[in-house]
């Protein structure tokens, strides 16, 4: 009875497939342009600009990006002609979008592959690459099942979590609109590479006409991503009104290979061409613009053409909240995915406190999410109560390295819960102090330096004095002079005689004076003996402490042959 109503179903159809046949092919032809060449999606997030296109020889070999990029390869953007940036093999990240239909009639082997085939991907995917899920309730309405994640674990356990429980088959024209609401409002933290696949089974395709209509008047455009439909055809008239309006994003396949076509289409992602350029800042605005591209040397027919939204403007990484989790560690949400190798370096960020000692606190290491949107950060020193902010430096997007923080962006929160205490200003003074202390043993040091040479100037200028009155060294008479000396310790005197001009320096420091006394208590520069006609002068230089006969002169004396001197702790005699 079963197998009646399905023939039923199919029969009645037909004449509604080869209508619609009709109505896919122009659009097919459009995208294929002479069937080898198509723009797959346009991604745009001003002043960025990615086109994803499929280039195929005559052959149905894939195209080089060497042999695309010397055929001459022309970007227009509305009237505007684009520099067509760098042609590459597609190599950005790209978000797998299933939308599954959990209809409660459908078979469950297939639902089953579909699920089977969701895992493939994810074990296949690059580590980069995202999955977002779709299923329906229970009441048949579309719901995000899995936001855009490229966690396999949390990827599989939602997979498997999808029960046939929908009352209503899926809807695919109305999942559209479903689906381009979540595209638009996580844009930021989807890969920019998007490839949908809508997953059903022959039955509902064949009998849901609007699903196909609406895919055929745009719904890829709207969405701007890659879309195709895979379903499970395992009657051979299914097959058949399939491969009729198949036209380049219909799959028909028996359900025992669902994953290996799912499999298989997800290899020929890798031959995606990717036009990397960038386009005015003046572009951006709530709008669409007509894209086109262009090879005139393979021929006029070598184009394609497709519409894109112009409202996306590139948001840069930024802390959006700062948790103290600890009184050595904090936790750093951010507005988008970030990459791992710049995000996870202590040297990106920069933490300050904005009171008065605007303090900075070291970052020892980071420990970033897998999901790239938190990371822990662990202090060289501990937190205090105060507010503080923190900056990002040169830290990129995890979808684009080329989108990074901008460094005069800050993020301010507070810290509760651990009170100043002398480890807080001994931490903040310890800087300042060691300067003090430096300038301070600085100009000590100044200061003892010019001390000495003051000093010395003094002493200086004090003999100078004391021998200008002295006549010219060619008219002073010389005079043999005799002094006895009896040093501190010594048992007996020693004798010094020498032939004296004008005057006679006595004192401790051998470069300086005539007579060397080693005597500790004695100055460098002691005292002077001086001529006045016979008579001999004693005279004390600076604080210098000298004694005649006993008691402590003041000032000059003129010295008899029965004066005893002291010097120090040294006795001189005259003679």
């Amino acid at each position: 009875m079963e197998a009646v109503k399905r023939f039923s179903k199919q029969v009645l159809c037909l004449p509604l497939f080869c209508l619609l046949a009709l109505l896919l092919a122009p659009r097919a032809r459009a995208l294929t342009a002479a069937g080898n060449f198509g723009i797959e999606q346009v991604y745009v997030n001003v002043p960025e600009m990615d086109v994803f296109v499929r280039a195929q020889g005559a052959n149905g070999a894939m195209l080089s990006p060497q042999m695309v990029r010397a055929a001459g390869v022309e970007l227009r953007l509305g009237d505007a002609v684009l520099d067509t940036g760098n042609i590459q093999q597609a190599n950005e990240a790209i978000c797998y979008i299933f939308v599954l239909d959990n209809y409660a009639d459908i078979e469950p082997d297939t639902l089953l592959n579909f699920q089977n085939a969701v895992v493939q991907v994810v074990r296949r995917k690059a580590a980069r690459d995202q999955i977002m899920l779709y299923g329906m309730d229970e009441s048949g309405g579309l719901q995000c099942l899995l936001p855009a994640s490229n966690d396999g674990a949390a990827i599989i356990n939602a997979v498997r979590a999808v029960k046939p429980v929908s009352p209503r088959p899926l809807d695919m024209a109305a999942a559209a609109a479903v689906v381009y609401t979540g595209l638009e409002e996580e844009y930021q933290n989807i890969a920019p590479r998007k490839v949908l696949y809508g997953m059903t089974d022959a039955v509902t395709l064949l009998g849901n006409l609007p699903m196909l209509a609406g895919v055929s008047v745009g719904m890829a455009d709207q969405l701007n991503a890659a879309f195709y439909i895979l379903a499970a055809a395992d009657d051979g008239l299914e097959a058949d009104l399939l491969a009729q309006i198949q036209s380049g994003f219909v799959f028909g396949c028996p359900t025992a290979d669902i994953v290996d076509t799912l499999c298989a289409h997800m290899d020929t992602l890798t031959q995606v061409l990717e036009f990397k350029t960038a386009i005015d800042p003046d572009f951006y605005g709530e709008r669409w613009e007509t894209l086109t591209v262009a090879v005139p040397q393979m021929g006029s027919a070598v184009n394609a053409s497709t519409t894109v939204y112009m409202g996306h403007r590139l948001t840069h990484p930024a802390v959006t909240e700062v948790r103290p989790t600890g009184r050595r560690e904090l936790t750093v949400s951010f507005n988008q995915a970030v990459s791992d190798a710049t995000a996870g370096l202590p040297a990106a960020y920069l933490i300050q406190s904005e009171d008065v000692w605007g303090f900075r606190v070291g970052v020892r290491s980071v420990s970033v999410a897998d999901d790239g949107m938190s990371a822990v950060l662990t202090t060289a020193g501990p937190l205090y109560d105060g507010p503080y902010s923190v900056r990002l430096r040169k830290v990129a997007a995890a979808l684009s390295a080329a989108n990074t923080s901008d460094a005069g962006a800050e993020t301010a929160f507070t810290v509760t819960g651990w009170p100043r205490d002398r480890g807080f200003y001994l931490a903040r003074l310890r800087v300042p102090g060691i300067v003090l202390a430096v300038l301070l043993a600085v100009l000590a040091v100044g200061a003892f330096t010019r001390s000495r040479k003051e000093r010395a100037a003094e002493k200086e200028a004090e003999i100078a004095h004391l021998l200008s009155d002295a006549p010219d060294i060619d008219t002073v008479p010389r005079r043999w002079l005799t002094l006895f000396l009896q040093p501190p310790g010594a048992i007996a005197e020693s004798r010094w005689s020498g032939m004296a001009e004008s005057s006679v320096l006595i004192g401790s420091d051998a470069g300086q004076c005539d007579l060397c006394v080693p005597d500790a208590r004695m100055a460098p520069q002691h005292a002077v003996l001086s001529f006045e006609g016979d008579a001999v002068v004693l005279q004390p230089l600076g604080k210098a402490r000298v004694y005649v006969n006993g008691q402590l002169l003041a000032g000059p004396h003129h010295l008899t042959g029965e004066d005893t001197v002291k010097l120090g702790r040294t006795l001189l005699r005259v003679v």
